[in-house]
């Protein structure tokens, strides 16, 4: 189905979504999603990236995406690379 928005689809279905918005309203352009599912017991964790954005035109072309598996470890990995970009980001516009 047509979705305006891929992310308004991810938290209508119930996802928890932390935008990657720098503190001035700027948004990180980085080509990851990093997810950790939890159902009927069991923890899944992946990150996906690739060529597309993850828009509407994108499923349209033949952007290609790859999903890799997580352990718990490698995925706090990737969230802390992810809170580092965000706070490197503060810390160099406060230098200006």
């Amino acid at each position: 189905p047509f979705v305006r928005q891929p992310l308004d689809a991810l938290v209508a279905a119930g996802a928890t979504v932390h935008r990657g918005v720098f503190a001035d309203g700027d948004h990180v352009h980085d080509k990851l999603m990093v997810v950790q599912d939890e159902r009927n017991g069991r923890t899944e964790r992946f990150v996906t990236t690739g060529s597309d954005n993850w828009g509407n035109v994108s499923f349209l072309r033949d952007d290609v995406d790859v999903r890799i598996g997580l352990d718990a470890q490698e995925y706090r990995a990737y969230v802390a690379f992810f809170d580092a970009l965000l706070h490197r980001d503060a810390v160099e516009k406060r230098r200006r």
